[in-house]
């Protein structure tokens, strides 16, 4: 808003004001001389009223951009996106904002409810025994990183409560543990959305056993060290269930989520679950048409 009149528009208005005024009261009397010696008082009352006026219109320019300013964005989770790679299935989580001001730092978080009843379904089991993460990369020729977790259940057992994942499009915002880049802060633009980075699916053979290795991600995003590995053997019967929430600044409410993994009503196979929707595993590796899909890891 500017300080001063903006002395054209002001000019204008009053002289307006002045010549309506001077004709009405020509037009009534018919004397020149009434209407020359009103005048002085014309233009005062003219100048007042245009000066009323013109700030009233400033007012309301204040109000508008105060309106605009203190204006949140509204955030909440759309349904889950799946990307298709030669051996995996990446699970996204689709962030919306429906406001026309944009989200700034924003946050995902998961907290993975349970942990101690999940600790036998995590790998590595311990540290001498690699095998199968090391089978599984030597087919999928990954930086060793991506199959080393930051929590496991022998040295590094703990919770997960609320820790951020990555973006797929991330603010840089430094490195934390073994100099890994943080990737855990974004901005969702005004109508627009972005995309929380949670897990890799994989369907592994080994030893004639088939089951699904899930690579949870930290705030280090894909090609690093997962916040957590677990493996489901098919016909098992695993529940893993992470709350999930975003929020950030100007964010008028924390968006909240429920993503639910457990074995379907047959027990032969999983599915992922989010809502109302449900997503069965083995058709992310299943050759149908010319839908995309992914190969089984057979190590």
């Amino acid at each position: 808003m500017s300080n001063s009149i903006n002395w054209k528009i002001w000019i204008i208005v009053t002289f307006s004001i002045i010549l309506a005024v001077e004709l009405i009261i020509y037009l009534f009397t018919g004397s020149i001389k009434v209407t020359f010696e009103s005048l002085g008082g014309v233009a005062a009352a003219a100048a007042l009223i245009s000066t009323i006026y013109y700030y009233s219109k400033q007012i309301d320019i204040l109000k508008r951009e105060v309106d605009e300013i203190s204006k949140k964005a509204e955030i909440s989770f759309d349904g889950l996106l799946f990307n298709y790679f030669t051996y995996s299935v990446r699970v996204f989580l689709k962030v919306k904002n429906k406001e026309t001001v944009s989200a700034t730092n924003a946050m995902c978080f998961i907290h993975i409810e349970n942990m101690g009843k999940l600790r036998d379904y995590l790998i590595p089991k311990n540290y001498n025994n690699r095998e199968i993460v090391n089978e599984i990369n030597n087919v999928l020729k990954n930086d060793s990183c991506m199959w080393d977790p930051i929590i496991n259940s022998y040295d590094r057992f703990r919770e997960v409560n609320y820790e951020p994942v990555s973006w797929n499009v991330w603010l840089d915002t430094g490195s934390g543990i073994e100099r890994m880049q943080f990737k855990y802060l974004t901005i969702i633009p005004a109508n627009g959305m972005s995309l929380a980075e949670l897990m890799d699916i994989y369907l592994c053979e080994h030893n004639n056993e088939k089951f699904y290795v899930l690579r949870v991600f930290s705030e280090y995003g894909p090609e690093q060290k997962p916040k957590v590995i677990f493996k489901l053997p098919i016909g098992g019967d695993a529940k893993i269930k992470i709350d999930v929430m975003a929020t950030g600044d100007r964010v008028k409410d924390i968006a909240k989520g429920e993503v639910i993994i457990r074995p379907t009503d047959d027990k032969k196979d999983y599915q992922i679950e989010f809502n109302n929707s449900q997503y069965k595993f083995a058709k992310f590796f299943m050759p149908s048409g010319n839908e995309p899909h992914a190969k089984i890891v057979k190590c």
